[in-house]
C-alpha cells in the first residue's frame, strides 16, 4: 500500500519522495508500520530518494534501535550517491547498508546533458 511516496511491500519500505520537512510525518508513520512487520530483516529502500534531510538520519538511528531491540536487522538500500554522507555519519557501523542502483530523479538529471554540449552553436 502506497501513501505519499512511502510504499510498504512485505518487509521493504520503498521511498520515492525527497526526505525533507514536508515528508517527516509520513516517514514516521511508514517507519512505524515497517517496524512491526514480522521478519528477521527489514529494508528501507532509498534508491528513489533524491534528498535526505539531516533529521531523517536521526530517525533512521531511532528506527534501527527499535528494530535491533527486537533482535532483528534493518538494512538500508542506498545508492552510491548517498554513501559518502552515510559513511560520514557512521551509519555503516550501526546499520547494514546494501548499495543499490540509483533510481531517483536526481540520478536521471545527472545523466542528462540538456543541450550543454551545444552551448556555443547559436
Amino acid at each position: 500500500m502506497e501513501h505519499n511516496g512511502f510504499e510498504l511491500v512485505d518487509n521493504v519500505l520503498k521511498i520515492s519522495v525527497d526526505l525533507d520537512l514536508d515528508a517527516e510525518e509520513d516517514f514516521k508513520a511508514a517507519a512505524e508500520k515497517l517496524s512491526v512487520v514480522e521478519a528477521d530483516k527489514l529494508y528501507l529502500d532509498l534508491s528513489r530518494v533524491g534528498f535526505v534531510g539531516s533529521s531523517f538520519f536521526g530517525q533512521m538511528f531511532v528506527l534501527n534501535y527499535k528494530i535491533k531491540k527486537s533482535n532483528r536487522t534493518l538494512v538500508l538500500r542506498t545508492p552510491k550517491r548517498l554513501m559518502s554522507i552515510m559513511e560520514l555519519l557512521g551509519l555503516p557501523q550501526l546499520v547494514e547498508i546494501e548499495e543499490v542502483e540509483d533510481q531517483s530523479p536526481v540520478a536521471d538529471a545527472g545523466n542528462d546533458t540538456g543541450g550543454t554540449d551545444n552551448a556555443g552553436d547559436s
